[in-house]
Formats: structure tokens, C-alpha cells, sequence
């Protein structure tokens, strides 16, 4: 499994969510995310790292959306709270620094919001908060993601 690279567009994907194909998405027409995304909902499914390491983070980005123009960077909001979008440029906060932790030697990832104890998490109807894990040894499967790397098709 490769790292999460910076500048690169990826699908991101639930196990848990059983609404759709369970892909985060930036729901249309709203700043609202959820992982109810399918392989054919459009460009709202595409996340592109943006590059936060200078603060002292390794493994650090940002999820950028690009609609009509402008960037939307994933938020966190507080724990229990539906994660938004919000233009980037106007986030002067750390609400937009996420930390990818990969679980070795599988293809899931957890995605932490940096500077606290909080990951991302999708619930089984597509709703996707941040909730603490007090187990990330043992990550409840909530919180686990993988990574499609757009544009690169499997052998299998």
C-alpha cells in the first residue's frame, strides 16, 4: 500500500457506511459531507491533499474539493458534529489539518484531526463526524478509511 501523497486526488472509502458505494462526498448544493458518494455521482467524490506539513506535522494535508472555481477544504468541527466543507482561504484555523495514520500492512488509513484526540468517522447511514477512538491500537471500524488514488486502475 503506498502512502497518501500531496497534490494527488483520491476516493476516499467507508467500510461502514451502507448508504451508496460509501465514498465521502461534498453533498451537492450544500456544505455538508457524508460517505454516501457512488462511482458515478460526479467530481464532488474527488479529495485533493493539500500540502500542511510546514506546521510541524509529518503526513499532514488538507481535503480540497474543487467546485465552480474555488477550494473547499474538509472541517472539523466539534466531536459529534457533521464535518463540512468551508473555503479554504477562509480557514485560519488548524480545523483544516488532518493527520493520515496507516494501519500496517492492510489498506485502511485513519484520519485524525490534528492537535486533538478526534478521527473521522462514517456511521452506517453515511453520516460522517469526528469521534475519539480511546482504542486507535484497535480502531473501531468507524473510523477506518481507504485511499483510491484517481486515475489508476487495479489489476484484479
Amino acid at each position: 500500500v503506498n502512502p497518501i501523497q500531496v497534490n494527488t486526488t483520491y476516493q476516499i472509502w467507508s467500510p461502514v457506511s451502507r448508504s451508496n458505494a460509501g465514498l465521502l462526498e461534498r453533498v451537492s448544493n450544500t456544505d455538508r459531507v457524508a460517505c454516501s458518494g457512488s462511482f458515478n455521482t460526479g467530481e464532488n467524490i474527488y479529495w485533493t491533499t493539500s500540502d500542511k506539513t510546514a506546521i510541524n506535522c509529518l503526513k499532514c494535508f488538507a481535503f480540497v474539493f474543487n467546485h465552480a472555481g474555488e477550494q473547499y477544504a474538509l472541517k472539523g468541527n466539534k466531536e459529534r458534529r457533521t464535518i463540512t466543507t468551508e473555503v479554504k482561504e477562509n480557514i485560519h484555523d488548524e480545523s483544516d489539518i488532518f493527520k493520515v495514520i496507516s494501519i500496517e500492512g492492510g489498506i485502511f488509513s485513519m484520519i485524525k484531526l490534528y492537535g486533538s484526540k478526534l478521527y473521522l468517522a462514517c456511521d452506517q447511514d453515511g453520516n460522517v463526524t469526528l469521534v475519539e477512538d480511546k482504542y486507535p491500537e484497535n480502531p473501531s471500524p468507524q473510523i477506518l478509511f481507504s485511499f483510491g488514488k484517481v486515475g489508476v486502475v487495479s489489476d484484479n
